[in-house]
């Protein structure tokens, strides 16, 4: 149940791209791993004072997905004059994005945000998801006491 939530979400965020870096992870990694081991000791028990000898080996496989955000450190923080650039560049950004959106007849009066079909999916998941964890809380606990 719980690793269907979590794929739900997973999908839900990763079709929503303009939500932000700290929502979306930048990279999916799939792998594969194998190893091997071996033991050779003795094994004491509780119950008898004599120690019986243990020889052990194996093989393990695993496969694994991981996620990985790309963060900023610390102290890679901007110089003020890359500061200022920056702020200067995101005020030439916000006009030519309010000049776009004036142009478009498609939008209405004073409209900033177009909603496409990533943003209902995501937004029906989370409802979704929630629906589902209401319902199984419900259901452990036996009604809404």
């Amino acid at each position: 149940m719980k690793s269907a939530a979590v794929l739900a979400l997973l999908l839900a965020s990763c079709s929503a791209r303009d939500v932000g870096n700290t929502l979306i992870p930048d990279e999916l990694t799939l792998g594969q791993g194998k190893g091997t081991s071996s033991m050779d000791g003795k094994l004491n028990t509780h119950w008898s004072q004599d120690s019986w000898p243990v020889t052990m080996e194996g093989e393990q496989e695993s496969t694994y997905a991981a996620l990985t955000w790309h963060l900023p450190s610390i102290d890679d923080s901007p110089s003020r004059k890359e500061r200022e650039d920056l702020r200067a560049t995101s005020v030439i950004l916000d006009q030519k994005a309010a000049e776009l959106i004036n142009e478009d007849e498609t939008l209405g009066a004073g409209s900033t945000f177009k909603a496409d079909w990533r943003h209902a999916t995501a937004f029906g998941s989370v409802i979704v998801l929630l629906l589902i964890i209401l319902l199984f809380r419900l259901q452990r606990s036996n009604g809404w006491h």
